[in-house]
C-alpha cells in the first residue's frame, strides 16, 4: 500500500478499501493513489478504524486510563514498538483529517 499501485489512470469505477489503514504509517499515499486510478465519478469505499483501541493499553482494566493520543505511532515511541511488534504487529491510529484528505 506504500507504492505506486500497477494500473493506468482512472482505471476503476469503484474502489473497495477495507479498513487496512492501520498498518500504514503515511495514508496520504493511499488516498493519493486511489484518486488516481479511479475514474472521474468513481466510487471510493473505505472503511475506517475509529482508533479508540489504541488510545489504552489495558482494555480489561476499569475504570480505562487514556494512555495515549491520536495519532498512534509505535515507530515514534520505542517502548510501544517494543510491546507490540510480536503481539499485534505496528498499527498505527490516524486523526481524522488524515482519514479523509484526498487530493
Amino acid at each position: 500500500m506504500t507504492k505506486r499501485l500497477p494500473f493506468d489512470y482512472e482505471s476503476f469505477d469503484i474502489i473497495f478499501h477495507p479498513v487496512s489503514n492501520c498498518y500504514v504509517e503515511d495514508v496520504y499515499h493511499i488516498w493519493n493513489e486511489c484518486f488516481c486510478v479511479l475514474r472521474k465519478g468513481g466510487v471510493l469505499l473505505a472503511g475506517m478504524d475509529n482508533g479508540i483501541n489504541f488510545l489504552f493499553d489495558d482494555h480489561d482494566t476499569e475504570p480505562l486510563i487514556l494512555k495515549h493520543k491520536v495519532s498512534y505511532n509505535p515507530l515514534k515511541d520505542r517502548a510501544l514498538f517494543d510491546k507490540y511488534v510480536d503481539a499485534d504487529g505496528v498499527q498505527f491510529s490516524h486523526t481524522m483529517e488524515e482519514k479523509s484528505a484526498v487530493s
